[in-house]
């Protein structure tokens, strides 16, 4: 009897891990089914948000101690309290996207920190970066350096790179689920799927990524459509690199569309400190308008430094006009090499002129010849 009822009880365990893997399995598929539908409900989008950065005080020290000269002059003053920035910085950026078919273009402001000593400035500048199935395309109208040069890059990239980052993420997820390389989420890229936890309300999915080597955590709604509430990016140590939450509202064609979120970076050298907190809000959209595909095309502006594409290194001058540079041109600094761009197009016009006024005399010469000899043969005729 006791024997019986051991294999009874094994058999009841070995049956309910069987449904349970089961059940998992088909609510995996589920929640692929669903991303999968939304993301073909979209066949255009336009989005626009808002992104309030915050930079907590002394999130840069390890950032200011790797470049500090002489090396190692700011470990002691961080030991004693110093802290880069100083105080909490917050800074408001603007975000927007457009989406026909496979084409994206995103233009956002990026924030770049300046670091010299124990001093941490911070600098926004604007870029826009288009994609095709064909190319990419990139504009950092703000320049390089120290930003007089504005540079333009074709990529051979597919996508926007930039766009997976967490000042963007949550409307790529919900937008671009089934679009190569935006599909960062699918249920085809996340590896071993592990059901964790399941609630009334809430699904957590542990996934486990080989490359690069990272766990990441979703928290999804537990009924359909599953929209995912959280994300959260952990490290080969099991350490928490990046992490962020999402809010919605009703959407009349997806059912919801993202409202806003909520993101925290971690130090790659230290997951205890925060370099920054971000919180970012829709403040308009709108889906499957009609958009051309020509209308997310941009063009380079005069005086850009292009790299790339069929030109080659160029810098761009009056109508779009290519003006070809060498390695040594672009040693210069950008005002001298704009002025000896200039100088040898007024040398090439001067000269094309001269070309043009003697090519012009030429010819005439040359029909005032022919004419002549055509008129001593039809004299010769006559005679």
């Amino acid at each position: 009897m006791l024997k019986t009822f051991r294999v009874t009880i094994i058999a009841l365990c070995v049956l309910s891990a069987t449904c349970s893997v089961a059940r998992s399995d088909e609510r995996v598929a589920a929640m692929d089914k669903a991303w999968r539908e939304r993301g073909n409900k979209i066949k255009s989008a336009r989005v626009r948000w808002e992104v309030t950065s915050t930079f907590p005080a002394g999130g840069l020290n390890n950032d200011a101690q790797m470049i500090a000269l002489p090396i190692g002059s700011l470990s002691a003053k961080i030991k004693n309290g110093l802290k880069i920035p100083p105080k909490d910085v917050s800074i408001v950026t603007q975000h927007s996207i457009s989406i026909v078919g496979k084409t994206v273009r995103y233009e956002y402001d990026s924030i770049d920190w300046s670091l010299k000593g124990e001093t941490a400035l911070p600098h926004v500048k604007p870029h826009r970066v288009i994609a095709t199935p064909h190319y990419t395309k990139s504009y950092d109208p703000a320049g390089v350096g120290d930003g007089k040069a504005p540079v333009g890059l074709y990529l051979k990239d597919k996508y926007v790179r930039d766009s997976l980052g967490p000042a963007s993420l949550p409307i790529i997820v919900h937008c671009l689920t089934n679009q190569p390389h935006y599909d960062v989420y699918a249920i085809s890229k996340l590896g071993q799927i592990v059901i964790n936890k399941e609630h009334a309300k809430i699904i957590h999915l542990s996934c486990q990524i080989n490359k690069p080597p990272e766990t990441i955590n979703l928290w999804c709604e537990n009924t359909e459509p599953f929209l995912i509430r959280r994300i959260e990016h952990y490290d080969i140590q099991k350490q928490l690199t990046n992490l962020v939450t999402i809010e919605y509202r009703p959407d009349t064609t997806l059912g919801s569309f993202v409202s806003r979120w909520s993101a925290t970076r971690f130090d790659i050298l230290d997951r205890s400190v925060v370099l920054e907190r971000l919180d970012a809000i829709v403040k308009e959209y709108s889906l499957n308008e009609e958009i051309l595909e020509s209308d997310l095309e941009f063009e380079f502006d005069k005086g850009t430094i292009v790299f790339g594409g069929n030109n080659g290194k160029h810098i761009v001058g009056d109508n779009g006009k290519a003006h070809m540079l060498t390695n040594e041109d672009l040693m210069r600094p950008y005002d001298e090499l704009v002025q000896i761009v200039e100088t040898r197009r007024s040398i090439w016009k001067r000269w094309s002129t001269y070309v043009m006024l003697l090519f012009g005399f030429t010819l005439i010469g040359f029909l005032f010849i022919i004419r002549r000899r055509l008129v001593s043969q039809t004299h010769a005729k006559r005679t």
